[in-house]
């Protein structure tokens, strides 16, 4: 990846060029409105976009992933512990105004992109909303220069990554009280 900028530099950056372009702030501008076969049938018609930190969208995107990720399993999402998220991209999903997925990516520090926070609401598992939202974190992480993608994912959605082309590496391990699994992904550069 050469010498890098710092992924908040980059973040930066891009916002800057885009307000000189004169379009919508990053929080309001939809990524891609997308609507496969499978999501017609049931009735959705999915937008991804990119979000800003602490905006109204982040507030949704915080109250999906303590449903989802957290109460679960009996825990609630500790906010005094988001603060590093001020430097990450957010992607989100939305089905017209109900936001049905959640996905961050940030910098390892090591050139690597780190998929996090990955959340779709019930109702929408399976529907092919988590895979769409997981090629454009790859379109995102190709276009601020990561080669490479990595998670820490549940053992029970290993098949999900499995799927999507991510790999298994190194053995199982205990994070937030459930077994979880390293994946990664060398990313294809178009």
């Amino acid at each position: 990846m050469g010498n890098p900028l710092d992924l908040r530099d980059r973040i930066v950056h891009r916002r800057v060029i885009s307000k000189k372009r004169g379009s919508a702030p990053p929080s309001s501008r939809l990524v891609r409105s997308l609507w496969p076969p499978g999501l017609q049938n049931r009735g959705m018609s999915i937008s991804l976009r990119w979000i800003e930190w602490g905006s109204d969208d982040y507030e949704q995107m915080l109250q999906l992933r303590d449903d989802v990720l957290r109460r679960p399993l009996g825990m609630i999402l500790d906010r005094s512990k988001l603060q590093d998220e001020i430097s990450c991209q957010l992607l989100t999903a939305w089905d017209g105004d109900k936001i049905v997925g959640t996905m961050i990516l940030s910098d390892d520090r090591n050139g690597i992109a780190r998929m996090r926070a990955v959340a779709v609401k019930q109702s929408s598992q399976g529907s092919g909303v988590g895979a769409m939202m997981v090629k454009e974190f790859e379109r995102r992480a190709v276009e601020l220069g990561f080669t490479q993608s990595f998670a820490h994912a549940r053992v029970v959605a290993l098949p999900f990554y499995f799927r999507l082309g991510y790999r298994a590496e190194g053995d199982a391990f205990e994070e937030v009280t459930i077994a979880h699994q390293k994946v990664r992904k060398l990313l294809e550069i178009s």
